[in-house]
Protein backbone atom coordinates (compact mmCIF):
# COMPACT_ATOMS: atom_id res chain seq x y z
CA UNK A 1 0.00 0.00 0.00
CA UNK A 2 1.36 3.40 -1.01
CA UNK A 3 0.79 6.22 1.45
CA UNK A 4 -0.17 9.75 0.51
CA UNK A 5 2.77 12.12 1.27
CA UNK A 6 0.88 13.64 4.22
CA UNK A 7 0.21 10.17 5.61
CA UNK A 8 3.89 9.27 5.25
CA UNK A 9 4.71 12.17 7.55
CA UNK A 10 1.85 11.65 10.00
CA UNK A 11 2.81 8.04 10.80
CA UNK A 12 6.22 9.18 12.11
CA UNK A 13 5.99 9.73 15.89
CA UNK A 14 9.42 11.38 15.91
CA UNK A 15 8.09 14.16 13.70
CA UNK A 16 4.94 14.91 15.70
CA UNK A 17 4.44 18.00 17.79
CA UNK A 18 2.45 21.24 17.84
CA UNK A 19 2.49 23.20 14.60
CA UNK A 20 0.88 26.28 13.09
CA UNK A 21 -0.67 26.02 9.65
CA UNK A 22 -3.14 27.86 7.47
CA UNK A 23 -6.80 27.15 8.10
CA UNK A 24 -7.16 25.80 4.56
CA UNK A 25 -4.50 23.16 5.23
CA UNK A 26 -6.23 21.66 8.27
CA UNK A 27 -8.91 19.73 6.35
CA UNK A 28 -6.49 17.79 4.12
CA UNK A 29 -4.35 16.89 7.15
CA UNK A 30 -7.37 15.60 9.04
CA UNK A 31 -8.48 13.59 6.00
CA UNK A 32 -5.03 12.04 5.68
CA UNK A 33 -4.94 11.20 9.40
CA UNK A 34 -8.40 9.65 9.37
CA UNK A 35 -7.27 7.48 6.45
CA UNK A 36 -4.59 6.08 8.76
CA UNK A 37 -7.05 5.20 11.51
CA UNK A 38 -6.01 8.15 13.67
CA UNK A 39 -8.40 9.72 16.13
CA UNK A 40 -8.98 13.27 14.91
CA UNK A 41 -10.42 15.87 17.24
CA UNK A 42 -11.21 19.39 16.09
CA UNK A 43 -11.96 22.19 18.50
CA UNK A 44 -13.31 25.55 17.34
CA UNK A 45 -11.91 28.20 19.64
CA UNK A 46 -13.71 31.14 18.02
CA UNK A 47 -15.67 31.92 21.21
CA UNK A 48 -12.98 30.83 23.64
CA UNK A 49 -11.40 33.73 25.52
CA UNK A 50 -10.07 32.18 28.71
CA UNK A 51 -8.29 29.16 30.15
CA UNK A 52 -11.36 27.65 31.82
CA UNK A 53 -13.36 27.79 28.59
CA UNK A 54 -10.47 26.27 26.67
CA UNK A 55 -10.09 23.39 29.11
CA UNK A 56 -13.85 22.74 29.11
CA UNK A 57 -13.89 22.61 25.31
CA UNK A 58 -10.93 20.22 25.18
CA UNK A 59 -12.48 18.03 27.88
CA UNK A 60 -15.73 17.79 25.94
CA UNK A 61 -14.02 17.18 22.59
CA UNK A 62 -11.91 14.32 23.97
CA UNK A 63 -14.66 13.02 26.29
CA UNK A 64 -12.32 13.18 29.28
CA UNK A 65 -13.35 10.90 32.15
CA UNK A 66 -15.22 12.36 35.13
CA UNK A 67 -12.99 14.11 37.59
CA UNK A 68 -10.99 16.03 35.01
CA UNK A 69 -9.61 19.10 36.75
CA UNK A 70 -9.59 22.40 34.92
CA UNK A 71 -5.82 22.86 35.09
CA UNK A 72 -2.78 22.30 32.89
CA UNK A 73 -1.55 19.21 34.75
CA UNK A 74 -4.91 17.50 34.33
CA UNK A 75 -4.94 18.38 30.64
CA UNK A 76 -1.49 16.90 30.15
CA UNK A 77 -2.35 13.78 32.14
CA UNK A 78 -5.58 13.17 30.21
CA UNK A 79 -4.01 13.76 26.79
CA UNK A 80 -1.09 11.47 27.66
CA UNK A 81 -3.51 8.66 28.52
CA UNK A 82 -6.46 8.55 26.06
CA UNK A 83 -7.00 4.87 26.89
CA UNK A 84 -10.74 5.44 26.38
CA UNK A 85 -10.04 6.55 22.78
CA UNK A 86 -7.73 3.88 21.36
CA UNK A 87 -6.25 4.77 17.96
CA UNK A 88 -3.17 4.36 15.80
CA UNK A 89 -2.35 8.01 16.43
CA UNK A 90 -3.98 11.29 17.36
CA UNK A 91 -4.51 14.63 15.68
CA UNK A 92 -5.86 17.71 17.43
CA UNK A 93 -6.95 20.55 15.19
CA UNK A 94 -7.48 23.91 16.84
CA UNK A 95 -9.52 26.27 14.71
CA UNK A 96 -9.95 30.04 15.14
CA UNK A 97 -7.59 30.54 18.10
CA UNK A 98 -7.36 34.31 17.56
CA UNK A 99 -9.43 35.48 20.53
CA UNK A 100 -7.64 33.19 22.95
CA UNK A 101 -4.22 34.17 21.59
CA UNK A 102 -5.11 37.85 21.92
CA UNK A 103 -6.98 37.81 25.25
CA UNK A 104 -4.79 35.26 27.09
CA UNK A 105 -1.37 35.10 25.42
CA UNK A 106 0.28 33.45 28.44
CA UNK A 107 -2.37 30.73 28.62
CA UNK A 108 -2.13 30.19 24.88
CA UNK A 109 1.66 29.80 25.16
CA UNK A 110 1.15 27.34 28.04
CA UNK A 111 -1.31 25.37 25.92
CA UNK A 112 1.23 25.05 23.11
CA UNK A 113 3.89 23.96 25.61
CA UNK A 114 1.53 21.34 27.09
CA UNK A 115 0.73 20.03 23.61
CA UNK A 116 4.45 19.75 22.81
CA UNK A 117 4.96 17.81 26.03
CA UNK A 118 2.06 15.50 25.19
CA UNK A 119 3.55 14.85 21.74
CA UNK A 120 6.88 14.00 23.35
CA UNK A 121 5.23 11.54 25.76
CA UNK A 122 3.41 9.82 22.90
CA UNK A 123 6.61 9.85 20.83
CA UNK A 124 8.33 7.89 23.59
CA UNK A 125 5.43 5.41 23.45
CA UNK A 126 5.93 5.07 19.69
CA UNK A 127 2.63 6.64 18.71
CA UNK A 128 2.11 10.01 16.97
CA UNK A 129 0.19 12.84 18.61
CA UNK A 130 -0.08 15.90 16.39
CA UNK A 131 -1.53 19.30 17.24
CA UNK A 132 -2.29 21.72 14.43
CA UNK A 133 -3.18 25.32 15.20
CA UNK A 134 -5.03 26.74 12.21
CA UNK A 135 -4.51 30.43 11.53
CA UNK A 136 -5.95 32.67 8.82
CA UNK A 137 -3.53 33.01 5.91
CA UNK A 138 -2.59 36.62 6.77
CA UNK A 139 -1.80 35.72 10.40
CA UNK A 140 0.17 32.67 9.32
CA UNK A 141 2.21 34.79 6.90
CA UNK A 142 3.00 37.20 9.75
CA UNK A 143 4.67 34.33 11.69
CA UNK A 144 7.31 33.89 8.98
CA UNK A 145 10.77 35.22 9.91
Amino acid sequence: MSLHPLQSLLVEPDQSGAFYLTASDLGPLLDAAEGLGFRCVTVDLADCTDKAGLLRQLAAAFAFPPGFGLNWDSLSDALCDLSWLPAEGYVLGLESPGALREDCPDDFATLVAVLEGVSLAWREAGRPFWSFIALPDDEFDALAP
